[in-house]
């Protein structure tokens, strides 16, 4: 009769260890599945912030000057260090703020169908 008992405890205490196990296991995989979904969102969140600031950073490398390929201060270096003359530096200054008003507009105007 012992032996029976013994052999009932133990088959009853069996199931219970592996329904707290199974419970145990569930809580891991949910907290796992979580600190996953926290990396994934912080991954695409400091994926957003790499994108848009390479694409600041681009957009500031296609405004850094006038599409005449001088910029005025540029001109005006070369003109204060006499590489050209001022009548030079007046036509050139004429073709820079063409080109830009030129650019500008174009950026402007809707396009057409």
């Amino acid at each position: 009769m012992i032996g029976l008992a013994l052999s009932y405890d133990v088959v009853s205490i069996q199931p219970t260890a592996i329904a707290l196990r199974g419970h145990l296991l569930a809580e891991t995989d949910m907290a796992q599945a979580v600190i996953w979904c926290i990396v994934l969102i912080v991954l695409l969140v400091a994926g957003f912030f790499v994108v848009s600031v390479i694409r600041k950073s681009m957009r500031n490398e296609e405004d850094l000057g006038p599409p005449g390929g001088f910029s005025l201060s540029a001109l005006r270096k070369l003109r204060d260090s006499g590489e050209i003359s001022k009548e030079q530096y007046e036509k050139a200054l004429h073709g820079v703020v063409a080109s830009s008003h030129a650019a500008i507009d174009e950026k402007l105007t809707p396009p057409t169908k």
